[in-house]
């Protein structure tokens, strides 16, 4: 086994055990303000508040799958532990907000990511078609979110189809670096 592999093991765990970590904190956070009445200003504007913690929060991630994907020449694929981040907060926040605006904003983040990272020249019609399947799957999860959440079956398969998703149809929104 090469020293490199052993380094690129060592960082990607890291890093994933890093994301996780940072998911349950803000996890933690999203629950407090959920339940939070003692405060007006966050009982007057909960959905708000949520909304713009939660997309702040995958733009970060987004950030730091790009900065990844784009600060070596190697063809490492640390974006991968951000895109495992990215999928459970998109998919969290649909469930849980449950407002036309936070679906707005993970359908445009999700568009905007595929043209941000790819010249238009080199956006196909299966990455299109794929993309179109995203946020059909985003909308799906939006629309249907309160029998998603009634039972513990619903929510795996649910979610399992839609990591399963995302994570097939990342293609259309890597990094230029991840093939």
């Amino acid at each position: 086994m090469s020293v490199n592999f052993i380094l690129v093991t060592i960082s990607y765990l890291s890093s994933l055990i890093a994301n996780v970590i940072v998911l349950l904190g803000a996890v933690s956070l999203f629950t407090w303000l959920e339940k939070e009445t003692e405060r007006n200003f966050i009982a007057r504007h909960r959905n708000l508040v949520l909304c713009a913690m939660g997309i702040s929060f995958i733009v970060l991630a987004y950030g730091e799958a790009w900065t990844n994907g784009h600060s070596s020449s190697n063809l490492i694929g640390f974006h991968w532990t951000y895109l495992n981040v990215v999928i459970v907060a998109v998919y969290n926040l649909l469930l849980r907000v449950k407002t036309k605006w936070i679906l707005a904003l993970t359908l445009v983040l999700t568009a905007a990511w595929m043209l941000a990272t790819r010249p238009l020249a080199v956006v196909t019609a299966g990455m299109y078609a794929k993309l179109v399947f995203v946020m059909v799957l985003e909308c799906g999860v939006y629309r249907f979110a309160d029998q998603i959440q009634k039972t513990a079956a619903m929510y795996f398969v649910d979610f399992t189809i839609f990591f399963l998703r995302g994570v097939s149809g990342w293609d259309l929104t890597c990094t230029r670096n991840s093939h």
